[in-house]
Order: structure tokens, then sequence, then C-alpha cells
């Protein structure tokens, strides 16, 4: 399954972390992403996934246009740290895991219901 990233720029306010950014992994092939702390390596990996949204461009897992529910059930993504997301509300986190799990949408809204009394 090949990955496109065309075009992809990423702002947390008014700084701007992925300016343009274009390339295509070929399916099969293995990518590693070098670079230091605060270089964008963790804002692209969660910009391919659909945990955040780009300001400009696109991205493609197999020509499916992320983010994607169906796609992300195929992918697999660790982070290195805490798995919560600081630019993202309370409320936001236990959606979008609420989302990678598939929890029935009823559940979803108790359990968040119930973290945020």
């Amino acid at each position: 399954m090949d990955v496109q990233v065309s075009n992809v720029s990423k702002s947390f306010e008014k700084k701007q972390v992925i300016k343009d950014i274009t390339f295509t992994i070929p399916s099969g092939e293995i990518c590693c992403l070098l670079g230091p702390s605060g270089s964008g390596k963790t804002t692209l990996i969660r910009l391919m996934i659909g945990a955040i949204a780009a300001d400009n461009g696109t991205i493609h897992f197999a020509d499916v246009k992320m983010p994607n529910l169906n796609m992300l059930k195929k992918i697999g993504f660790m982070p290195q740290n805490d798995a919560l997301y600081d630019d993202l509300s309370a409320e936001a986190n236990l959606r979008f895991f609420a989302g990678l799990y598939h929890l029935e949408k009823s559940k979803s809204e108790n359990v968040l219901m119930k973290c945020l009394l």
C-alpha cells in the first residue's frame, strides 16, 4: 500500500511546524523519519494517521484519503511518549480513542459523560 503525502502543511497557533511536505513511500518500503526534537516528525505521523487535520494538502494510504476510520484498522501506531495529545481537549482525546476502538456511540457517550463529570 503506497503512502502519498502531497503539499501538506500544519500550524499550531501561529507557528508553522510542517510546510509543504510532499513524498511517496512505495508499498513494501521501510521509511524512517530522522530529525531533532521539535522538527515535526511526530506531527507528520499524526497527520498521516488522521489524529490531527492538515491545514493544507492531502494524505492517501493506498488511494484512500486520510483520515479514514476503515483504513485506520489497518495501520499501527505506537507513540514514544504519553498517548494523549496536548493540542486536543480532554473530550477530543476521549472521542478520538473511542473511535480508534470502534466503541458504539452510546457507549462512548456514556464513558465521555462519566469522565467529564
